[in-house]
């Protein structure tokens, strides 16, 4: 049981810093163009709240209140995931990101947390950790229409 609780809070830890990864990314791309400071500041915020909601439910796994479940987050596609974002963090200070560029890999980026079922619900799961994996769900699709939409608009110009 107390290797599956410390499983469990790798994984939220990893998750949580996959989401303020996501948040400094977007907040990168603000700045960056800031025709659309707004969007980017939008969605940077939304990451940052996620962190807070996956944050929330570490507290209560701590207490017992909230059981993840085994195989939920795989430690390596965290790590991956991280990786990546990071890389597109790094690429901001050495390259010349064009706004069709940051859109591609922000619609990559949400897209590939949807085909994962990082959101996914299961019957199992605690009343709480439904509602927030639900919210986590609407959001990044959501951020996945609207970075879309914002997409095919810069292409179509």
């Amino acid at each position: 049981m107390e290797d599956s609780l410390i499983h469990e809070n790798t994984a939220l830890r990893s998750f949580i810093e996959n989401e303020l990864l996501l948040h400094r990314l977007y907040g990168h791309y603000a700045s960056l163009f800031p025709e659309d400071e707004d969007f980017w500041l939008d969605i940077s915020a939304d990451e940052a709240e996620h962190a807070g909601w996956v944050h929330s439910l570490s507290k209560k796994i701590d207490n017992g209140e909230v059981r993840l479940g085994d195989g939920r987050f795989e430690p390596e596609a965290l790590t991956s995931f991280a990786s990546y974002i990071q890389e597109q963090i790094d690429r901001i200070n050495t390259e010349n990101i064009l706004q069709i560029q940051a859109l591609s890999i922000s619609m990559d980026l949400e897209n590939s947390m949807l085909e994962k079922a990082m959101f996914k619900s299961y019957e199992t799961d605690s009343p709480e950790l439904r509602e927030v994996m639900d919210r986590l769900q609407k959001s990044t699709e959501f951020h996945y229409k609207e970075v879309k939409d914002r997409w095919t608009a810069e292409r179509n110009k």
